[in-house]
Parts: structure tokens; sequence; C-alpha cells
């Protein structure tokens, strides 16, 4: 069974900075609580390990792969780093998270993550998130689909 993911914290842009919400006040993901597991996913998967000095083990480390051809070898060892920096403290459980990989072309691999999180009234009765984005391995760069 799925756990709940449901959580509040502050709104952040994809580049880090603090949201203002229409109030001109600091925003936060209470209009949205599944967005507030969106933005860990998104620090995790694009940090590396001792990335951050208060959570050093925070990071997937994928700047490992850069330079490695785009097989099926270095998209599983992507996999495996974003499954355990999603797992790493308990922050997620191992069974809600599915991560699919796609090579797109010679140095650009898609990344599927899929969680599976409790459905309740707080999150509109979802039963599933999802976060893609492109890796690409000849140059450390994301791109997150949404």
């Amino acid at each position: 069974m799925a756990r709940i993911y449901d959580d509040i914290d502050l709104a952040w842009t994809l580049q880090g900075d603090l949201n203002i919400g229409p109030d001109g006040d600091i925003a936060d993901t209470a209009s949205d609580v599944l967005r507030s597991i969106r933005q860990e996913i998104r620090t995790r998967v694009r940090s590396s390990l001792q990335d951050w000095e208060l959570h050093p083990g925070l990071g997937a480390d994928l700047d490992e792969i850069i330079g490695e051809p785009n097989s099926r070898e270095t998209a599983t060892v992507g996999r495996d780093r974003i499954v355990a920096s999603l797992t790493r403290d308990g922050f997620m459980a191992d069974s809600d998270i599915q991560v699919k990989s796609v090579p797109v072309d010679r140095h650009t691999i898609l990344y599927r993550i899929r969680v599976s999180v409790a459905s309740t009234t707080a999150n509109g009765s979802s039963e599933e998130l999802t976060e893609k984005f492109l890796f690409f391995i000849k140059n450390k760069g994301f791109r997150f689909i949404t």
C-alpha cells in the first residue's frame, strides 16, 4: 500500500528561488500538497552526493555517468542511482517507485519516475505522480518535462 506523501513546503522555482504568491507573500505548496514531493524529487535527482552541506547524502550522483555511452547498462546505472537517492533516509518507500529509462538519441536519456501515493482528499484523490526529465550524458544537463 502506497504511503501518504502529502506535505506542505515553501514553493521553489526549478532554479531554486522562492516563489512569490499572488498576494505578494512567499508562496507555499498548500494548494498542491504533492508539489512538495515533486520539488524534493527534482532536488535529489539534480544533486550529487556532498552537494548539500547539511544533507551530504541527498543527491543521485548522475554526473558519474557523464561521458558514458548511451546504453542499457548506463541507463540502468542512472536508474539505480535515482532510486537510491529517493529511498535514502526513508524519504520514499522502494515499493512506491518505478523508474523507466528510454534512450532519446546518442547523448540523451529520458527518465520517467512514477511514484504511487496514497489517495487523500488533500491530494485530490491522486494515486500516483510522475516526473519526467531528459538527462544529457555528454555534458551534464537536465530538462524536466511538465
